[in-house]
């Protein structure tokens, strides 16, 4: 079982490209923010980039961290699947363990 107090959950993410409709660009920089949503619900979440960059398309390994964890983590159990929005879905995850 996750520890809430830490704020930190498991999860592999994958950002769509361009041409499925996605982002124009890579993630660059230290850390990055969006909305997440699962099960019609919105949760403000960041995670620190891996190497300062994820390439579009590729699924990455990260530890996201929520605004109100004691909101999101109970709706987010391993396995559970979900989105990341900026204005239309630009990316897909799944909850690896908590």
């Amino acid at each position: 079982m996750l520890d809430k107090s830490v704020n930190k959950l498991p999860a592999r993410i994958r950002f769509f490209t361009a041409a499925e409709g996605g982002r124009t660009t890579d993630l660059e920089g230290a850390r990055y923010g969006a909305p997440l949503f699962v099960g019609g619900e919105g949760f403000d979440f960041r995670f620190n980039l891996p190497d300062a960059r994820v390439l579009l398309g590729k699924w990455v390994e990260v530890e996201l961290m929520f605004l109100y964890p004691d909101l999101a983590l109970p709706k987010l159990p391993a396995d559970t699947r979900f989105t990341v929005w900026e204005g239309k879905t630009v990316a897909e995850g799944i909850v690896l363990q908590q």
